[in-house]
C-alpha cells in the first residue's frame, strides 16, 4: 500500500467565521514576512539548522514552536517547487535548443543545394525563396542564441542556487503596490501531524453528524496571544468532497492534516491536505 495525498477545499463564509476572518486577515503580514525570511535564509543556506532558525522566528515573532515549523515547511515547499520548476525550464529549454540545432542545419544545407543550383543557372530556384530562407536561417539562430544565453544563466541559477521569486505578481508590483502587498500577504498554512489532537495542534476540526457541518478551532498565538492559553477562535466549513474520508482521519489519526487559508478576491478559501493509503 502506498499513501496518496489529497487536498480538498471550501470557502469560509465570512457569515459563519467572522471572528475566525479577522484573526486570520491580522496575521497574513506577520506570517508572510516570517516565510519570505525563512525562504530566503533555506535559499543562502548550506547548512539549514532547524531548530535553531525555529527558536529564532518564535523569539522574533512572537509565535509558537508549531507555527514557526510550519512557516520552515511552507517556505521550504516554495522553495522546493521552485527548484523543481527551473529543471523543468532547463528540461524544455535543452529540448527547444536541440529542435532549433537540427532545423538550422537543415535550413543550411537547403541554402547550399540552392546556391549550387544558383551557380549552374537552375531555373528551378527562385531567388524570393532563396533569400526568405536566408533571412529565417538568420531569425533561428538568433533564437538559437538567445535560448542557449538563457540556459547559461539557468544552469548558473541552478548550481549556485540563485534563485529568484517575486512572492506576490510582478504586473501588480509594477502598477498597483498596494494591491501587490494585499496579494503577497495572503495565506498561511496550519502544519499537521499525526500524533497530535486532531492531527493538528494549531488547527482542528470537529464533525458535527446533525448538520454535517466541520467546526473549526484555532489558536491564536501570531499578534501576541502565544502566552494567552486558551485563546481560540472558531468557525464553520463545509467540504463537498472527500468529507468521510476526512471524518475517518479525524476519528482514527491515520494521516496528519495539514491546513492552508487563502485569501482571493475578497473571499477566503480553506485548503486540507491528507493521506490514504491506497
Amino acid at each position: 500500500m502506498k499513501p496518496r495525498k489529497y487536498t480538498i477545499v471550501a470557502q469560509l463564509h465570512e457569515a459563519q467565521n467572522y471572528d475566525l476572518i479577522e484573526y486570520v486577515d491580522s496575521c497574513f503580514a506577520t506570517y508572510c514576512k516570517a516565510k519570505r525570511e525563512t525562504f530566503h535564509v533555506l535559499k543562502r543556506s548550506k547548512a539549514f539548522n532547524k531548530s535553531a532558525f525555529n527558536t529564532h522566528l518564535q523569539t522574533k515573532y512572537g509565535i509558537l514552536k508549531r507555527t514557526a515549523n510550519s512557516i520552515i515547511s511552507d517556505a521550504q515547499g516554495t522553495l522546493n517547487a521552485l527548484i523543481e520548476l527551473k529543471k523543468y525550464e532547463k528540461s524544455q529549454l535543452e529540448r527547444k535548443i536541440s529542435s532549433l540545432k537540427d532545423l538550422i542545419d537543415k535550413l543550411e544545407l537547403k541554402i547550399a543545394n540552392n546556391k549550387t543550383l544558383l551557380k549552374l543557372n537552375d531555373g528551378s530556384v527562385s531567388l524570393v525563396k532563396h533569400r526568405n530562407l536566408k533571412r529565417k536561417l538568420v531569425s533561428k539562430k538568433n533564437q538559437l542564441n538567445h535560448k542557449i544565453q538563457k540556459l547559461c544563466n539557468l544552469n548558473y541559477q541552478i548550481d549556485n542556487g540563485v534563485y529568484k521569486l517575486c512572492f506576490g505578481r510582478k504586473q501588480l508590483l509594477q502598477n498597483d503596490y498596494n494591491e501587490f502587498v494585499k496579494c503577497r500577504d495572503s495565506q498561511l498554512s496550519f502544519v499537521g501531524s499525526k500524533d497530535e489532537r486532531s492531527s493538528n495542534q494549531i488547527f482542528q476540526l470537529a464533525y458535527n453528524t446533525k448538520n454535517n457541518q466541520f467546526y473549526i478551532q484555532l489558536r491564536k498565538d501570531i499578534g501576541g496571544f502565544k502566552e494567552q492559553r486558551g485563546s481560540y477562535v472558531y468557525g464553520i466549513v463545509h467540504f463537498n468532497h472527500h468529507k468521510q474520508e476526512l471524518v475517518s482521519i479525524l476519528a482514527s489519526g491515520s494521516s496528519p492534516l495539514s491546513y492552508k487559508i487563502s485569501k482571493k478576491n475578497g473571499r477566503y478559501y480553506l485548503y486540507c491536505t491528507f493521506e490514504i493509503q491506497r
